[in-house]
């Protein structure tokens, strides 16, 4: 036919349509006026949806805009505003999971609003503040993966980027190794039964990369070849393609 009509109920969008607009805002690198534009977003949802309310998907949306637009303060109470959400409700919908406390760490891994030792601390207590979670069951839902650890082990290695003449290049790589032995660690504990833990080659990547360009001559040379071996072994070793060494 020429033209169809819609003689059905009227499609309203759920909150999933405004977090997939305030998304596109979070990453249209627009700074403060795409955080603005997500913010606003929200507040339509908050006022024009009648089924469903603005839940963590949208609020994470919002979080990551401010991450993008480099204002970490704004980021913060926006993070500070989805626990409270979740301490009051106690509902899955409303919680700070996994996905959002790794995008934060994303974020901060390559953030340039803030110094690397702001940036370790931060990366530091929001890992620690994600195990407590877990471990206690105040929200199971908060519990690190793979992913969280490689964005830590990114954002911890910048501290070589503050680091003095005087300070041994060892130690600020080992700082990143002490995450991926961690990760290893608790995937041992866990009995292998839990895959979201199992280190892959892109977790090696990290410490290989913090050593080549920490200024530690032949011995950081060597260091990184060292973790390319151990890659290289648990390929052998396995078999499978999650060690299949990369391109860094």
């Amino acid at each position: 036919p020429d033209s169809v009509s819609y003689n059905g109920p009227v499609v309203a969008p759920d909150v999933r349509c405004y977090a997939m607009v305030a998304s596109a805002y979070a990453k249209s690198r627009l700074g403060e006026t795409g955080a603005e534009l997500a913010e606003q977003v929200l507040r339509r949802c908050e006022k024009y949806s009648t089924f469903t309310k603005p839940n963590v998907i949208l609020k994470t949306a919002c979080l990551n805009a401010w991450i993008q637009a480099g204002d970490w303060d704004k980021a913060d109470r926006w993070l500070f505003d989805i626990e409270q959400r979740y301490n009051i409700t106690g509902e899955r919908i409303d919680a700070p999971d996994t996905i959002l406390y790794t995008h934060y760490l994303e974020g901060l891994a390559s953030t340039k609003s803030l110094s690397p030792n702001q940036i370790i601390s931060r990366c530091d207590k929001i890992l620690q503040k994600m195990h407590a979670l877990a471990e206690s069951r105040e929200n199971p839902y908060a519990s690190p993966n793979s992913f969280t650890y490689l964005a830590a082990m990114k954002a911890r290695s910048r501290r070589r980027q503050s680091a003095n003449k005087n300070e041994n290049w060892a130690t600020i790589v080992e700082e990143v190794e002490a995450l991926l032995r961690e990760l290893q660690e608790r995937y041992q504990a866990a009995g292998k039964g839990d895959p979201k833990l199992k280190p892959n080659a892109h977790c090696y990547i990290p410490v290989a990369n913090a050593a080549a360009s920490s200024r530690g001559g032949i011995q950081a040379g060597r260091y990184a070849e060292s973790w390319l071996r151990e890659l290289e072994h648990l390929y052998l070793e396995t078999g499978g393609p999650d060690y299949r060494p990369l391109d860094g």
